[in-house]
């Protein structure tokens, strides 16, 4: 994997293998979404609901102090990819490289939960990471990071296909504050750049989500480029 810090032909998987998990151990609300369903038009034809679960929360600074429970919710949550904001880790400053954690499945064995971090930047209070399934991980291609504001995944698949994901932390009211509104300008045109680069790029799939302190009705909010950022772009959030 590769990773580039912007501040300065894997293979797509069948039916049959790497999205087919198997869910009989949970047991939670969402269980009965994640099982073989019978198509009622035709009860003799099964069919399985592929598909990717992608998630976003903000922590509050408690990756530290809630670890266990940031993996339960997770797991419990069946998520292939869930993005974490304001993870508070304050790490090196070289902005050289990325923190790559690797997690012990709680009930599965011989199954891990990837955390990648953007642990750079000067603000403690900011800070991203994206957690990841160990199927997952084995698709994740490259990485790009931003001052503990921006971290990108970008995970290959067969037939040249790409599943791009942004995580972005924006920061909080940042109108009367030069040096947030500088950050925010920073950050949405990165954003631009990542988001115009996959949709350059045949078979991308380009998925924004994180914590992004806007309002969509305040046009006056150094924030609110982000939202016509992604109207323009059609980019999913």
């Amino acid at each position: 994997m590769s990773h580039n810090n912007l501040n300065s032909s894997g293979s797509f998987p069948t039916n049959s293998n790497i999205f087919s998990h198997n869910y009989d151990h949970l047991v939670n609300e969402e269980h009965t979404t994640n099982l073989h369903v019978v198509n009622q038009d035709n009860a003799n034809e099964n069919f399985f609901i592929d598909y990717i679960k992608i998630g976003s929360i903000n922590i509050q600074t408690a990756f530290n102090n809630k670890l266990n429970d940031i993996i339960n919710y997770f797991i419990t949550h069946n998520f292939d990819i869930l993005s974490l904001s304001e993870t508070g880790l304050f790490g090196d400053q070289t902005n050289t490289i990325i923190n790559k954690q690797k997690h012990k499945h709680p009930t599965l064995p011989n199954s891990f939960i990837y955390i990648i971090h953007d642990t750079s930047g000067q603000n403690k209070g900011s800070r991203v990471a994206i957690m990841i399934t160990d199927k997952m991980e084995k698709y994740l291609h490259h990485t790009e990071f931003l001052n503990g504001r921006i971290i990108n995944l970008i995970f290959g698949f067969k037939k040249l296909k790409q599943l791009n994901v942004t995580c972005c932390y924006l920061p909080s009211s940042p109108k009367n504050d030069i040096v947030k509104t500088k950050i925010s300008a920073t950050c949405i045109e990165i954003l631009n750049k990542l988001i115009t680069k996959s949709n350059n790029t045949r078979n991308s799939y380009a998925i924004v989500v994180g914590d992004f302190n806007v309002s969509i009705k305040n046009k006056s909010d150094p924030n609110y480029p982000f939202i016509r950022l992604l109207k323009i772009t059609d980019t999913k959030i």
